[in-house]
């Protein structure tokens, strides 16, 4: 696997050649990069023009990308359980009345429900040491895990 995303190695060929974005897209014939660069998805064609405006073999580009997009998507999901996490642990650690405790509750279990089930387990051991969450609600949380794990008391 690359040590690279494809962001990051485009960005090292521009700045190899002193050229800015906006000159890189000028020169592809693309409307922006700032998307490439950043990791988003690039198609196939893109990566002709883009190979084309830099004077790289294609194969070399497409090569890059295949090669960078694995640690673009462990980058992304590393960030998005983070951002998981800190959303769940400030959910938790808000004053909440009781009355809305259920409500609170609930809008956790939803956002947590919607993560894939590695990421869960992630998030979960992420939030479990948390002070504000209480031992029935990790059961809750517990239980849409995979493989449930009984609750350390």
């Amino acid at each position: 696997m690359s040590d690279l995303t494809f962001g990051e190695w485009l960005t090292a060929e521009l700045q190899a050649r002193r050229w800015t974005p906006a000159e890189l897209a000028r020169r592809s014939n693309l409307s922006s990069v700032e998307g490439f660069l950043n990791d988003l998805e690039t198609s196939y064609v893109t990566q002709i023009r883009l190979a084309r405006a830099l004077g790289l073999p294609e194969q070399t580009v497409h090569a890059r990308y295949a090669e960078g997009r694995p640690l673009a998507l462990e980058r992304a999901r590393a960030a998005k359980i983070q951002q998981a996490i800190a959303c769940i642990r400030g959910l938790l650690a808000l004053h909440t009345p009781a009355s809305k405790i259920h409500w609170q509750e609930q809008s956790i279990l939803e956002q947590f429900e919607k993560l894939p089930d590695d990421d869960r387990i992630e998030v979960l051991a992420g939030v479990a040491d948390s002070p504000h969450l209480r031992e029935d609600f990790l059961a809750q949380l517990n239980a849409l895990l995979p493989d449930p794990v009984e609750a350390s008391a």
